[in-house]
């Protein structure tokens, strides 16, 4: 669910939950949005405060208008996105090369760090040294993801050795004879922070997504965590079940 930024307009609240169901909800081209009437209701605000949100809606591209007919899905919002959720098994760059684009990869740092107490938590608090590595990943040259690994430094203390320009994370685990075998991915949305925005070249008070990967090894040890923060422009979430 997306989170209340302290003191926001509640129009710009209630614009990022339905910017949320446009980008993560299976809407086709052609969809009636909901009216003016049927948001305030759903939302308990006035019928201004939902017309301001869907006029931001309209602005950005989401939707069209059509007088005396109502607000419709535009199509090109969902068209050549990244569609991540199903495709679990897959690496981004593996995912982005599905959809006939070309994926690239940017190094912005690797560095030796005390990490964040969540992180040693996912560690099972059984070290509080890792390597932090950022990339910047790129889809024909728009960045749709900013990501942040954590490796355990006891663990692969020889980790400086290796050029992550060239080498990928996966490539490196091999090498190390460490690649999961057993992982858990954690999906949220958040506001993110203006180093984030800036790296993924979207507006202020804009609600993306975030999944945290935890690779994990036959014994339940953590191998690798990663963060990733998505462009929700680019990306969106499809998730698929069989009911029995």
């Amino acid at each position: 669910m997306t989170k209340k930024i302290k003191n926001q307009p509640l129009y710009l609240e209630i614009k990022e939950k339905l910017k949320y169901k446009i980008l993560t909800w299976n809407y086709v081209k052609g969809y009636e949005f909901p009216s003016e009437r049927d948001i305030a209701k759903e939302y308990h605000v006035s019928r201004m405060t939902a017309k301001k949100a869907l006029n931001l809606l309209e602005n950005e591209g989401y939707i069209y208008r059509i007088q005396g007919k109502g607000s419709f899905l535009h199509h090109s919002n969902l068209s050549n996105k990244i569609d991540i959720g199903d495709k679990s098994a897959l690496g981004l760059h593996e995912t982005v090369e599905l959809i006939g684009k070309k994926g690239t990869s940017k190094v912005l740092s690797f560095n030796k760090t005390q990490g964040p107490q969540e992180v040693i938590e996912y560690f099972d608090n059984t070290t509080n040294d890792f390597y932090e590595l950022k990339r910047l990943r790129l889809v024909d040259n728009n960045p749709f993801c900013f990501q942040i690994t954590y490796l355990s430094y006891l663990d692969f203390i020889d980790a400086e050795r290796y050029d992550f320009s060239i080498f990928s994370i996966y490539d490196f685990l091999d090498i190390h004879n460490s690649i999961p075998q057993k992982f858990r991915k954690e999906l949220t949305t958040i506001y993110p922070n203006q180093e984030i925005l800036n790296l993924l070249n979207i507006e202020k008070n804009s609600c993306i997504f975030l999944l945290i990967y935890i690779g994990l090894d036959s014994n339940d040890k953590t191998i690798e965590v990663t963060y990733s923060y998505f462009n929700p422009n680019l990306v969106r979430f499809t998730y698929s079940t069989n009911l029995k």
